[in-house]
């Protein structure tokens, strides 16, 4: 597989992770803060880039305890690092390219939820649950 900046990798992150990008977009929103660290997910799907660049295709949560506010708040957590991570993929695709999309994954207990973040023409964020 190749892309404009060469070769590319598939990388599965299987721990607490956070994103530098991410990050670098918390620590601008938030300017007077001395620790600032974003979110921290459970795994991540990433592409690496020959030129030592990534971009995350994908974010997931799981948990082995089934409640509610789990799952709120991991929903809210998850389609915040998707549209962080659409974010990045749009800077490697070309411009007219058309369907850019971010998964994100979460399990709680016996249930899973796929979900995909995508980009509309208009530069809306649109949150599709699969």
């Amino acid at each position: 597989m190749s892309s404009r900046s060469g070769v590319i990798f598939l990388r599965y992150c299987s721990r607490e992770s956070i994103r530098l990008f991410s990050n670098y977009n918390k620590t601008e929103q938030y300017r007077t803060s001395k620790y600032v660290k974003s979110l921290k997910v459970n795994f991540r799907l990433i592409v690496d880039l020959e030129n030592g660049d990534e971009f995350d295709v994908a974010a997931g949560e799981y948990t082995l305890v089934d409640t509610d506010d789990k799952d709120v708040a991991d929903e809210g957590k998850l389609t915040r690092e998707a549209k962080d991570a659409l974010d990045g993929i749009t800077k490697y695709v070309p411009k007219d390219l058309k369907g850019s999309t971010c998964w994100r994954v979460q399990t709680t207990g016996p249930h899973c939820g796929l979900c995909t973040m995508d980009l509309d023409a208009n530069g809306l964020y649109v949150n599709i649950h699969r």
